[in-house]
Parts: C-alpha cells; sequence; structure tokens
C-alpha cells in the first residue's frame, strides 16, 4: 500500500518523506536525518510539526498515553484501569501538558522511523522516534515517567526495552501508576 500525499501535495513529496523516515536509523541515512519544527502538541503521544512545506501530525512510536477528550477508547482505558472517564482524561492532560513542557512552539525535533513498524498509522499519521536536540528520546521519557503506556501492539525495535521502561514506572509509582495504573 503506498502512502497517500496529505492535503493536495505531490506524491512525490509524501513518498521522499516516508522514505526518508524509513532510512532514518541506518548508517547511511544519518546525515540526511530529518528535522523538523514543532507547531503544537496534539496530545500525550502526537505531535504536529512543519515538515516539506505542511503540517504533519506524528504519532510516537510504540506509546500510548491516555486520551485527553471522551471516546470509547477512553471509555474502555478507564473501566480498565478502575477509574472514571474524568479521571482518565486528566491523566491524558497530564501527558499532553508533559510534552508540550518539553516542546515549545518551534522547538526542532529529530523524527526517526522504525522500518518494522511502517511508515504511518491507519489514520494517515507518521510514526516515529522523536528526538530532542540534546539527544532524549521523548517516546522513552514519557515511558520513564509515567505519562504513558508501552504500545504493545507495536512491532518496533524498541519494544521491549520500552516495555522495561513501562515496568519501572510501575515500580516506582509514576504518572499513570501513582494510585496503581491498570
Amino acid at each position: 500500500m503506498s502512502p497517500r500525499p496529505r492535503r493536495g501535495r505531490p506524491v512525490w513529496l509524501a513518498l521522499a518523506v516516508t522514505l526518508t523516515l524509513a532510512l532514518a536509523g541506518s548508517p547511511a541515512a544519518r546525515a540526511g536525518e530529518t528535522w523538523a519544527p514543532v507547531l503544537y502538541v496534539n496530545d500525550g503521544d502526537t505531535i504536529t510539526v512543519s515538515l516539506a512545506g505542511g503540517k504533519e501530525l506524528v504519532r510516537l512510536l510504540g506509546v500510548d498515553a491516555p486520551e485527553t477528550g471522551h471516546s470509547r477508547k477512553l471509555q474502555r482505558a478507564a473501566a480498565k484501569a478502575g477509574r472514571s472517564q474524568g479521571q482518565e482524561a486528566r491523566l491524558g492532560g497530564q501527558a499532553r501538558d508533559f510534552l508540550t513542557g518539553l516542546l515549545p512552539r518551534g522547538k526542532r525535533v529529530r523524527l526517526q522511523g522504525d522500518p518494522g513498524a511502517g511508515a504511518r498509522d491507519k489514520h494517515g499519521r507518521l510514526l516515529a522516534y522523536v528526538y530532542l536536540e540534546d539527544g532524549r528520546m521523548l517516546n522513552a521519557l514519557l515511558l520513564e515517567q509515567g505519562q504513558a503506556r508501552a504500545y504493545g501492539r507495536c512491532q518496533c525495535a524498541w519494544q521491549g526495552r520500552f516495555q522495561g521502561l513501562e515496568a519501572q514506572a510501575r515500580r516506582e509509582r509514576r504518572g499513570l501508576w501513582a494510585q496503581g495504573g491498570p
């Protein structure tokens, strides 16, 4: 399945971005890493960046932060965790605020894809590991601080490490796990 161009951009541009992200982990592509300024934080696991002259939604690969708005997914997560929907949504807001504190508008981030995970999710968002200029990976920071869960269905190279970071946050009762978590 070929990637769909976003907002009327040429197909070649979408393919170039996808290829760059898919190859970003290889030594040959490191010189051409994809850097992009942040436009805003959508929620605890999705950001919008300026890329190739347009806006792109980027889903942080391998993590799943609580939802911020009422939905079936929020309903299921709240029930599983033994929390109200409002409590679950507040945790989602905390995850979003955590990212917002690290990503003010205009902050540059490095996007790196994972060939095992694919370039886009079913909603058309780019899937990426997102790095701060100081080299820290946002995906891992969310898990370390207990602001997200490791996404169990991720077929990414970091999956085992992400599960370990979540387990440590659970043991230390950080973020989501402060009251026991799901």
